[in-house]
């Protein structure tokens, strides 16, 4: 029996594959979204959905609350950008620009959003490698950066925001310069494909999760990582990843339909949440921590979203 985590509720609105989770900035609600191409926002004291979204015509792959709780965007397969206020009123649609010759041009996947800490420019990692920064304020593309030779599937910001990590389809790990932009570091620390990339909150460790099902962690050293921890962590590919404690802790979640928190000092696994301790029953998409460490949400191909208490 787990002595740390507790199963608060589960959810069943999203009826297909909960791809993507997210909290907001305050804590006091979180969105979920999927394969039904609807998001619906919870209420997290309530433990109940308090509304939903409907504006995108396939899968849903990423969400994203602005910390000044200001704006929401979502985005996934159809390779649209919607962008709301903070009563989810739909403000913009953003999209790639297209040689106008084209005829028809087919819109590709996106998999991550993420905004810059001045929340003046917005990150799309799409298909095809591409990076793409948009002026969340405009919704005008700024600039198309080819970074990775497959899909960048995940991204993060450094908690300073002097660097961007990018983690793709070509199993590749990319450290980027903020300012510049520059590829500072290319790490091959993956045999498949990368799902998950993140930043410890004091910005002194960095964790990257794959198909592979390796976790990896590194120090951060200003703008180099060194490698410090290498671990088969799961059975099956590990689909997303969130450091608590300090970074002293992680969290892990997986196809083999786990969830595991890790003591990253003694490289050893604390917990394990499966269906015995009403856990999912399969592939786990998504995990997303409050900003206080006091919950965390899931989402998975069990078409359920399940919100759990952290001790």
């Amino acid at each position: 029996m787990s002595t740390r985590v507790t199963l608060l509720q589960t959810f069943l609105e999203n009826r297909e594959n909960a791809y993507a989770t997210a909290f907001s900035h305050d804590g006091s609600s979180f969105a979920a979204g999927g394969g039904l191409r609807s998001v619906f926002i919870y209420d997290v004291a309530a433990q109940k959905a308090i509304g939903g979204l409907a504006d995108h015509k396939q899968s849903i792959y990423a969400l994203l609350f602005s910390k000044s709780g200001k704006r929401f965007f979502t985005t996934g397969r159809d390779g649209t950008v919607m962008v709301y206020d903070e009563k989810f009123d739909k403000q913009a649609t953003l999209l790639p620009e297209f040689d106008l010759a084209s005829v028809n041009p087919q819109l590709l996947p996106n998999y991550a959003l993420m905004l810059s800490p001045d929340e003046s420019e917005l990150y799309v990692a799409a298909s095809g490698g591409v990076l793409r920064l948009y002026d969340a304020v405009s919704g005008a593309l700024k600039k198309v950066l080819p970074l990775h030779q497959g899909n960048i599937r995940t991204m993060a910001f450094s908690p300073t925001g002097e660097l961007i990590a990018t983690g793709s389809s070509d199993r590749f790990v990319k450290i980027i310069d903020a300012k510049t932009l520059n590829v500072l570091q290319t790490i091959e620390g993956h045999g498949d494909s990368v799902f998950s990339v993140q930043f410890s909150a004091d910005g002194k460790r960095f964790a990257t999760g794959g198909k592979d099902a390796r976790l990896r962690v590194w120090d951060v050293d200003g703008k180099t990582l060194k490698p410090r921890v290498k671990i088969l962590a799961h059975t099956f590919a590990i689909k997303g990843i969130a450091f608590i404690r300090g970074g002293r802790e992680i969290m892990t979640v997986s196809q083999d339909k786990t969830i595991k928190i890790w003591d990253l000092d003694k490289v050893q696994a604390i917990e394990t949440i499966d269906r015995n301790l009403g856990g999912h029953t399969f592939t786990i998409n998504s995990i997303s921590v409050s900003p206080d460490e006091s919950y965390f949400v899931t989402g998975s191909d069990d078409k359920t979203v399940k919100l759990w208490k952290l001790d």
